[in-house]
């Protein structure tokens, strides 16, 4: 039951969300952050100001963890500032993107890293973090274990995908837009 309620304030977050970012897109608005809009079913994520994290999202953190999972020795704070920003742009050239240090849908497919059961490292932590807000039993150690493949699959089944426990790109699409409570 606490699960269930749990989804639908995921769901009410998520809609106000989008909401609240269409309108910043459309009207304007100045006192909203502006910088995250999603292109291609994937987050556009631009710099943001010194010393400022986003609370409210998760895009920075998992961008962060993805990059430490690359190799890319970057704090995994949320805060996507001139550090995180150098290594998205060493991240993207070495794939062969332009460096331009924005993380859009070309550069979200190549850091995205698929993890599954027996997975470890900062890609799994990346989606613990993420399902941890929904489900605070779930650990955050690195290790796709069991209970990270149940809460994958009961994510996946609320998401409407094929409950299969593999976190792939349909999934971190998906865990990418949820945002925590601020």
């Amino acid at each position: 039951m606490r699960r269930e309620v749990a989804m639908k304030r995921v769901t009410w977050r998520r809609a106000v969300a989008v909401l609240v970012l269409s309108a910043c897109v459309l009207g304007g608005l100045g006192s909203v952050r502006a910088d995250l809009v999603w292109k291609d079913g994937w987050p556009v994520v631009t710099r943001m100001k010194p010393g400022e994290t986003d609370g409210a999202n998760f895009q920075p953190e998992i961008a962060q963890y993805l990059l430490r999972s690359h190799g890319f020795a970057v704090k995994a704070d949320g805060n996507f500032g001139a550090q995180t920003i150098a290594a998205v742009r060493r991240f993207q050239h070495s794939r062969g993107l332009s460096a331009t240090g924005v993380l859009s849908a070309p550069t979200w497919r190549k850091l995205i890293v698929t993890v599954k059961q027996g997975s470890r490292g900062d890609a799994v932590r990346a989606v613990q973090v993420v399902l941890h807000d929904v489900n605070p039993k779930l650990p955050i150690d690195g290790i796709f274990g069991p209970s990270t493949r149940r809460a994958v699959e009961k994510w996946q089944r609320d998401e409407k995908l094929k409950p299969d426990g593999v976190v792939g790109a349909a999934t971190w699409r998906t865990l990418l837009m949820l945002s925590r409570d601020v």
